[in-house]
């Protein structure tokens, strides 16, 4: 007769294994509950940062421009003889900067129309 090949001690229906140690028993009520945490953490995080992104870089923001009052000081100031027609055409120049550097997701008001709760940016 041949001889068999050698087996590891244990389970001889299940050769390689050793069953002589026993398996601790698995945690009950703990698995669910924590992943269930996780989950919800994991879903709150995603749903924060969505929300943050769309505000910060999608949504239309509204900004309204004092045009009236810097108008206003201009003619006064050009009126007292403050400034000449040089200064004055220079100020003009700088605000026409001013508002073409506002970006495109913001709606520009006058300010003249806004009454509250809406940035107003003086030239």
């Amino acid at each position: 007769m041949s001889e068999s090949p050698r087996q590891s001690p244990g389970n001889a229906s299940s050769p390689g294994l050793d069953l002589s140690l026993p398996l601790p028993p698995p945690r009950a009520g703990r698995g669910p509950v924590r992943l269930f945490f996780l989950i919800a953490l994991v879903s709150l995080s995603v749903s924060i940062g969505s929300v943050w992104a769309y505000d910060r870089y999608f949504a239309q923001k509204v900004i309204a421009v004092d045009i009236q009052g810097f108008l206003d000081i201009q003619k006064q100031e050009f009126l007292r003889g403050a400034i000449d027609e040089r200064e004055l055409e220079r100020r003009m120049d700088r605000l026409e900067k001013v508002v073409d550097a506002i970006p495109s997701r913001y709606a520009v008001l006058m300010g003249d129309v806004v009454i509250r709760h809406v940035e107003v940016i003086k030239p």
